[in-house]
């Protein structure tokens, strides 16, 4: 197997919010009158994230339904997406405040509100050393970009997908689909790299890519996940995969 790309996902994969979610809002939501605890607010964030999460599901048909269909998207709809969970996770600020949203959508917009994990720096340096073309692809808005572009050694990344471009979220085959025609590469000349089982492992095999599963509160690793990102070069050899960069491979 030659691998020319491996992509991986942002949030959970790459970096993290800090302080994490549940913080900033109350800090936030504070401002604004909120008086829900961390602990409240992330139950309501995670209840709200899942009910966007399934209205994004389209109605499934027999010729159609794959389990990974997803209805298409934009800025503007990724926008109003978070609209909703805000105003739905903020019970006891009525009526939901634009001006909270705003502070939110412009907290997580700023680079010094995310960390990246430990493990990024040195295997990102290290799989570029071993001459592999890396990338993010991830479900995010136009916001994404201005971020990683504060954050080293990510700002170097010259192949940078989000799902508001590219029109539909993961695990959308449609998602992959894009990103590859785009690569202008095979399927099995990617391998993809994320944190969650449905949208980046099952959706990227879906479309025919290698997938790892990264899982880091997990005690082992095995043939289908590690725990750190500085697990995965070994987890490349391990498979027999070649790397190479396009231009080697076009000169050979």
């Amino acid at each position: 197997m030659h691998l020319r790309f491996i992509l991986l996902d942002a949030v959970g994969t790459l970096m993290c919010p800090c302080p994490e979610v549940a913080v900033a809002y109350q800090r936030i939501g504070q401002k604004f009158g909120s008086r829900l605890t961390t602990q409240e607010l992330k139950a309501r964030f995670r209840t709200a994230f899942r009910r966007q999460d399934q209205l994004d599901v389209p109605d499934q048909t027999e010729s159609s339904a794959t389990g990974l269909d997803r209805r298409p998207t934009d800025n503007e709809l990724e926008r109003n997406r978070w609209r909703s969970i805000v105003s739905e996770v903020f019970c006891d600020v009525v009526p939901s405040s634009e001006k909270l949203f705003q502070s939110l959508w412009d907290h997580f917009s700023d680079n010094q509100n995310w960390a990246l994990y430990e493990d990024v720096e040195p295997t990102w340096t290290a799989l570029k050393k071993m001459g592999c073309e890396l990338g993010i692809a991830s479900n995010f808005d136009d916001r994404l970009p201005r971020i990683v572009a504060g954050m080293p050694p990510l700002d170097q990344c010259k192949h940078l997908f989000w799902s508001s471009q590219i029109g539909y979220p993961k695990p959308s085959p449609r998602f992959f689909e894009r990103v590859q025609q785009q690569l202008d590469v095979e399927p099995a000349e990617i391998l993809f790299v994320g944190d969650n089982p449905l949208n980046d492992v099952q959706g990227a095999r879906k479309a025919g890519w290698d997938a790892i599963l990264i899982d880091r509160d997990a005690t082992t690793s095995n043939d289908e996940s590690i725990r750190s990102l500085l697990e995965l070069q070994g987890h490349i050899r391990k498979r027999g995969a070649a790397l190479f960069s396009r231009q080697s491979a076009k000169d050979g």
